[in-house]
């Protein structure tokens, strides 16, 4: 169950990635105001306080029925930016997950770094044998990153949004 992830607590030489916290709110807020930064997400550009407390009365609704688990991505004692694993198929030993990045830290390979380390880790905690990312194809970033992460593409489809968006997966073997 995706409940094992709430300890995860993970390190890299320049970052760690944790679960959320209510403290982190205003950190994220500056990320999911910032429209460039939401450009491929599935969901709307902040545009006020009220649209930051929504999100996360979510994101604890979901943890609290296990469907799926928030973490934050830091620098030192900044938050630089969040990643998310979701849809969790037990039965499947599959799991989705997604990231995203403050636009102040872009280019400089943090999230590779991160995800490097987030992948195999949930992979382990969960015995996973699929790990899935949609991606939107004009996402060139992600699509690079999660190339060099060593996912390969597996379908291209329409999303309701009638956004094309590419599955990418990597299987443990």
């Amino acid at each position: 169950m995706i409940n094992k992830l709430k300890a995860l607590s993970l390190s890299t030489d320049r970052l760690s990635i944790r679960t959320i916290i209510d403290a982190d709110l205003r950190a994220i807020y500056a990320i999911h105001t910032n429209p460039v930064v939401n450009r491929h997400l599935p969901y709307d550009t902040w545009h006020d306080w009220d649209d930051a407390k929504h999100w996360y009365a979510y994101v604890q609704e979901r943890r609290a029925s296990g469907i799926a688990e928030q973490f934050v991505i830091e620098t030192g004692n900044t938050l630089i930016g969040t990643c998310i694993a979701f849809n969790h198929d037990v039965e499947a030993r599959s799991l989705e997950f997604g990231y995203v990045l403050n636009q102040d830290y872009w280019g400089n390979g943090y999230m590779y770094e991160a995800m490097q380390t987030f992948v195999p880790a949930l992979q382990t905690a969960l015995d996973l044998e699929l790990l899935t990312a949609s991606v939107e194809v004009d996402n060139t970033s992600s699509l690079k990153l999660l190339d060099k992460l060593g996912f390969s593409r597996s379908r291209r489809f329409v999303e309701e949004s009638a956004e094309l968006v590419s599955l990418y997966i990597r299987s443990s073997e």
